[in-house]
């Protein structure tokens, strides 16, 4: 007699995948010294060989401010004692942000050898991007600290947001390397395609300018989100505290990315070793 075989139940089969992967993700944090490790390699990596090492980080931050900064506080005459520490704080703010982005295209595939070679959790590499990207905020964050000091930018108790403002982006940014990592390791060609719209949004997103200056592109500006991850994070450098709406938004906007890439995570993660 022919047993019959027993198909798993599909809510069965995607609550042991959910199951997997958050035992991924808590079996990756456990192994800090790991990412920790990745991260210090990752960095020292790319400015090996160069004179001034990662000494280039704030180096080159510290040039375009001084260039564009002397331009920019013409063509909107502005004080330079105002302006010249909002585009510090912004720069900084900004490229903290989309390298989290960015670098979710490369999260996996720059990690190929590693994934293909050695059982590790997958969450391992994302945290390693996470700490690479708060240490270069810190090496940039050098440069804020020395135009603050010259040009006095106030010191109070809104500066201590920045420590909130920063976990929210990290956070965001957790999700948004997970999910940019599966979908650039998937398809190639989604990462020149998000490098040239993150290029467009930096142009309409006031980093450079200052929105108040721009009254009728206000109501764009408003409904631009990574404004709001800009304002959570460039508001407390400069002595200031983020509107409640800027707290909402980015708060919502992780539950929801969690909500997204969560289950696409748990689907894909055992197929990412085959599309590497």
């Amino acid at each position: 007699m022919t047993i019959p075989k027993v198909e798993a139940l599909p809510s069965v089969e995607t609550a042991g995948r959910a199951s997997r992967a958050l035992e991924d993700l808590a079996s990756g944090l456990m192994q800090w010294r790991l990412w920790i490790a990745l991260a210090g390699r990752d960095i020292q990596r790319g400015y090996r060989g160069s004179f001034f090492g990662h000494v280039w980080i704030a180096l080159s931050l510290g040039i375009f401010i001084l260039i564009v900064g002397n331009i920019y506080t013409l063509v909107f005459e502005i004080d330079a004692a105002t302006y010249v520490p909002f585009l510090c704080s912004g720069l900084i703010a900004w490229r903290f942000m989309t390298s989290l982005i960015l670098e979710g295209g490369s999260v996996f595939l720059g990690s190929g050898g590693f994934i293909k070679g050695f059982a590790i959790p997958l969450s391992v590499f994302l945290y390693k991007s996470i700490l690479k990207n708060v240490i270069m905020f810190g090496h940039y964050l050098v440069v804020y600290v020395i135009v603050a000091a010259i040009l006095s930018v106030p010191v109070n108790a809104s500066t201590l947001l920045l420590i909130p403002g920063l976990l929210i982006v990290a956070f965001n940014g957790l999700w948004m390397l997970a999910l940019m990592g599966l979908i650039c390791t998937r398809f190639r060609d989604v990462e020149q395609l998000v490098s040239s719209v993150m290029i467009l949004l930096f142009f309409v997103t006031p980093v450079l300018w200052p929105e108040n200056r721009v009254e009728q592109m206000r109501e764009i500006v408003i409904f631009n989100p990574f404004y709001h991850f800009l304002e959570i994070l460039r508001d407390p450098l400069l002595g200031q505290t983020p509107d409640p709406l800027s707290w909402l938004v980015t708060l919502g906007i992780a539950v929801v990315g969690v909500a997204v890439t969560f289950p696409l995570f748990a689907r894909f993660r055992t197929r990412l070793v085959f599309w590497i």
